[in-house]
């Protein structure tokens, strides 16, 4: 768990980065339900927690019947797997699948942020960004 402890605080950070947003600006400029479902599903596997719909639906700020039907979505692509019926009240895990697509984002996204902080100009730092092919390693 210790390896998974940064990406998990990452996520964390990502998250909370796209709810200040919502300080500044209106939240119907912002729609990715989905992905704010998968980090917050890593962290909660980071932390060795579970998590239900109802869980999300509060964290997340939605209504009930947008994240029943992205959890259903989610669940046929297989990026997540419900216990139980599918109800809101049932624990909701992130797929295998998924997860290793996550943590290859955030080794990628603190990847890129170390070379934003060591070159100090925008230009250099887009020239040294992970390129498509590592993610077919």
């Amino acid at each position: 768990m210790v390896a998974h402890d940064g990406k998990a605080r990452l996520a964390e950070g990502i998250l909370t980065n796209r709810r200040q947003r919502l300080k500044y600006l209106p939240q119907e400029l912002f729609g990715e339900m989905p992905w704010d479902m998968l980090l917050m599903l890593f962290v909660a596997d980071a932390n060795g927690k579970r998590v239900d719909g109802k869980k999300m639906v509060e964290q997340l700020g939605c209504a009930p019947n947008v994240l029943s039907r992205w959890i259903k979505h989610l669940s046929e692509i297989n990026l997540i797997v419900v216990d139980g019926t599918g109800d809101l009240a049932n624990a909701v895990t992130m797929s295998p699948t998924a997860f290793v697509a996550v943590e290859k984002y955030l080794e990628d996204t603190q990847a890129l942020a170390q070379d934003f902080a060591m070159a100090g100009d925008f230009d250099k730092s887009l020239d040294r960004r992970p390129t498509s092919d590592s993610n077919e390693q």
